[in-house]
């Protein structure tokens, strides 16, 4: 799950799309770095949320589970970047605008816990947001599309081929977009 998190550039970028990621009851920004334990526990994220089920406080190897968890996961996120080295491919994104999508969560109060059940939902396709999904800032994208599919279903698991499906052409003009690394 950690490595889902935005950095923090991801972070603002997202958020001039789509307001604040977390939010206090009036919508006005909480401020918060995904990626440090500190933060979790002051805004009683994950299993620091009363309704987690876990014990606290947790245990030494736990939090340093957790700590390392959210380092790694930040260094991942670092490697999402556009590297002006890199002469991409053509690239197209498509887009889902299926399914509300939660792009913000607010707190009924200050130093209350997140309302993960009512959360603020643009279209999307449950996961991404239509607006910001695509490759990372300064990547050239030829085309955007928005389509009614979405990642809530599958119908054959991947790298399997369907007998009569037609496969894509080797060195193919368009690359569609999920993740780049560098």
């Amino acid at each position: 799950m950690a490595h889902f998190l935005p950095n923090l550039r991801e972070q603002r970028a997202r958020e001039a799309l789509t307001g604040p990621s977390l939010q206090e009851a009036d919508g006005s920004a909480v401020a918060a770095d995904l990626h440090d334990v500190a933060t979790w526990e002051r805004l009683k994220l994950g299993p620091f949320h009363p309704r987690s089920g876990v014990a606290l406080p947790l245990s030494a190897p736990d939090r340093a589970f957790l700590e390392a968890t959210l380092k790694r996961a930040a260094a991942y996120r670092e490697l999402m970047v556009h590297d002006p080295a890199v002469r991409y491919p053509p690239m197209a994104v498509v887009a889902s605008d299926a399914k509300p999508t939660p792009v913000a969560f607010r707190r009924p109060a200050r130093d209350a816990p997140f309302d993960f059940e009512g959360a603020v939902t643009v279209t999307g396709d449950g996961r991404f947001d239509l607006k910001s999904d695509g490759p990372p800032a300064g990547v050239p994208v030829v085309a955007r599309f928005a389509s009614k599919a979405s990642h809530q279903r599958r119908r054959h698991r991947p790298g399997e081929h369907r007998e009569g499906a037609r496969r894509p052409p080797p060195g193919g003009p368009l690359v569609l977009y999920y993740y780049i690394t560098r």
